[in-house]
Parts: C-alpha cells; sequence; structure tokens
C-alpha cells in the first residue's frame, strides 16, 4: 500500500476497500427464532459448527437448538462451543467472552442476548441506577457505566470475530387480519410486535445489519449498510446469509488476525532475548494473567505492542541494547543514523521504532542462518 505522506500521528496511505467481519444484530419479542436465525446466519458464515461459539445469558436455553434439524442448515451442531453467563451481568463478562473466543479460534461469537449487557442485573443500567438511589445526578450516575458500555462496543468494533447479537425487543400488541370466516367477515388475530430494541439508544452504530424479526419470522431490516434488503419480505434464509457473506467478502484478502497476532508475539519474543527488562516485564504479566503471551487475545497483544513501540525512551534503551550485542546490529543503527544524518540521541520515536524494526530483520536472517549451519 502507497504512503502518500506522513505526519505526526497518521499516515496518509492509498485506500482500497477489504474484506470485513459480520457485525450482525438480530432483534425481536420473545419466540420470533432469534436465537436459531443467529445460528444459520453464523453457521452460513464459517461453514463450521466448531467454529461457533455462544455466551449463553438466557440459562443455557440456547443449547435447545443443539441437535434440532433446520430446513436451513440440517443438523444444527450437535455440539457448539458454549459459555453460560449468569447474573450479574457486568460488562467485563462481555469482554471475556471476547478474549475467550479469540484465545480459542473462534470465528464467529454469538452474544445471546445483548440486552443483559445493557438491561440485566448488574448490566450497565443496574450500576447507573445504584448512585441514583444515593441522591446522585443524572449526570454523574451514568458518567462511568456508559464509559463501560462504550469499552464493550469498541471491543465488539476491533475484535477479530463475526459477532452477531441477539437482543430482545419492547413489544405491543396489534390486530391483523387472519383471513374470513364462515359469514364472510374479516377474522382478525393479536400478534406481538417488537417495536424497539432493549439496548442503548446508540448501541447499533458498529453494526451493518440490524434485523428486527416479526412473530411470522419474517424480518425488516432496520439497519442495512449495503442495502440488500430494503424491500425484502421473507425470513432469514442461506440466500439472505450467501449475501451477507458475499458482501463482506468483496474486496482485498486482509491477513487473518491470527497470523498478525503471531507474529507480534514473535517479534516481542525475539526481542525480550535482546532486552531482559521486557522479558522480566512479559513473564510478570504473564504470571498475573496465568498464560503464556501466545494465549494471549489479539487485542491483548496488539495494546502490549503499541504501548511498546510508542515509548520513545523504552525504544531508545533497546536499540542501544542492540548495539551492544554484536557488530551487525551497531552496523544497522550506524546506517540508520547517517541516511538520516542525524545522531543517535536526536531520533524521533518513529524513527527509533523504524530502526527496531530493521534490527529485528537482521535478528531473523541471523537466526535462519543459524539453523541452516545446525541442518548442514
Amino acid at each position: 500500500m502507497s504512503v502518500l505522506a506522513k505526519g505526526k500521528y497518521l499516515v496518509l496511505e492509498e485506500g482500497s476497500r477489504e474484506q470485513l467481519k459480520a457485525r450482525i444484530v438480530v432483534c425481536g419479542p420473545g419466540g420470533t427464532g432469534k436465537t436459531r436465525d443467529a445460528l444459520r446466519i453464523a453457521y452460513g458464515l464459517t461453514g463450521d459448527w466448531k467454529k461457533i461459539a455462544i455466551l449463553d445469558t438466557e440459562y443455557n436455553r440456547a443449547k435447545m437448538h443443539y441437535g434440532v434439524n433446520d430446513p436451513e442448515v440440517g443438523l444444527i451442531g450437535p455440539k457448539i462451543p458454549h459459555m453460560g453467563l449468569t447474573p450479574p451481568y457486568q460488562w467485563e463478562k462481555f469482554m471475556d467472552a471476547l478474549d475467550i473466543c479469540e484465545r480459542a479460534g473462534i470465528q464467529c461469537l454469538i452474544l445471546d442476548s445483548f440486552t443483559h449487557e445493557w438491561e440485566g442485573e448488574g448490566g450497565i443500567s443496574d450500576m447507573a441506577a445504584n448512585p441514583k438511589k444515593k441522591g446522585m445526578s443524572d449526570f454523574h450516575a451514568w458518567r462511568m457505566p456508559k464509559k463501560y458500555h462504550s469499552k464493550v462496543l469498541e471491543r465488539i468494533l476491533h475484535s477479530p470475530l463475526h459477532i452477531i447479537c441477539t437482543v430482545r425487543a419492547k413489544t405491543e400488541y396489534a390486530y391483523k387480519e387472519d383471513g374470513v370466516d364462515d359469514k364472510g367477515k374479516t377474522k382478525y388475530k393479536v400478534e406481538k410486535i417488537g417495536v424497539r430494541p432493549q439496548q442503548s439508544n446508540d448501541y447499533d452504530y458498529l453494526f451493518d445489519f440490524v434485523f428486527m424479526l416479526r412473530q411470522d419470522h419474517t424480518f425488516e431490516a432496520l439497519k442495512d449498510t449495503p442495502g440488500l434488503f430494503k424491500d425484502y419480505d421473507g425470513t432469514i434464509t442461506m440466500e439472505v446469509v450467501n449475501k451477507i457473506k458475499t458482501w463482506l467478502i468483496d474486496g482485498e484478502e486482509v491477513e487473518s488476525y491470527t497470523d498478525v497476532k503471531n507474529q507480534i508475539v514473535a517479534f516481542l519474543q525475539d526481542v525480550a532475548k535482546i532486552y531482559p527488562k521486557l522479558d522480566s516485564h512479559i513473564k510478570q504479566i504473564e504470571l498475573q494473567k496465568e498464560e503464556e503471551i501466545s494465549l494471549w487475545s489479539y487485542q491483548e497483544v496488539m495494546d502490549f505492542h503499541r504501548q511498546l513501540m510508542e515509548n520513545k525512551n523504552l525504544l531508545s534503551a533497546i536499540v542501544i541494547e542492540y548495539g551492544k550485542k554484536n557488530t551487525t546490529y551497531a552496523d544497522v543503527i550506524k546506517g540508520y543514523t547517517e541516511s538520516k544524518n542525524k545522531p543517535f540521541k536526536t531520533l524521533t520515536q518513529e524513527e527509533l521504532s523504524h530502526v527496531l524494526t530493521l534490527l529485528h530483520q537482521a535478528q531473523q536472517e541471523e537466526q535462519e542462518q543459524q539453523e541452516g549451519q545446525a541442518h548442514e
């Protein structure tokens, strides 16, 4: 990708459409088939039940669908990775579900139901209600809960997984025509209608599709970013899912998040061999998390890497340590400073980051040579 210009914080590059991960909401009143339709979509996107996981806040009711024959996808499951979530529904638990699934190699996570994050016991609304009982103003009572809710939404947005959220809907009842009787008079039946998703008012900004299910299992697209279902009147079929999938994969193939994470982990481990303080820091965090760095989630690895590459003093110390190891690394540093025509001490954070990348490339070449000699 061609770089057009660089600033202090940003890089302007030529852009092109890239493949996307699904961000879908399946909403509706009780009994409209939210979980079943979420499973249909998940299977259509992955083609593998073992690559789908469910965070189940409905007392394991999602398992009712396991082993059931569905007219669209055939036998559901019968064994689909499952996480049961009981009250309290703290926001951290939803973050934890994402971390777990990313570590486990899951491709699609169903949050069933995402309503509990907002309205459930211990959820965001509950957090705001407790301070209000103590006389706190609405502004102060909601300040931290809204911040935590935003963290969950941002975490969903940046996840390498397909994310499907089922959301309950506020319901009203309406009369609907139901044919005619023996006397030719119109008959009516009472039907539940979903009128509003039970989530925050702005939760849907990060989703590309929001489907409101009706009692007859047909749906209305409340949000449809690519405009695929503007005039559609039917149920969620595999034809619907294939349209979504085609839209998601229309673009340049993006390197998998797993590959990117593994590359960053290898980079950090190599640098830690040169700079013992970084090695100690990583091991300390591994003890706290009770997990090796290779098992951290994609987001955790990327956050750690970003903090390293934005720390000028730490970068400088690491580069200096490389220079002490051997003449090859020292020559890399010398060559870069001469190309910039400036002393090492005046290198910027961005320049130090680039030097470290060059040093790591030299380190990899050195390791490959040593491995080649060992096999001779």
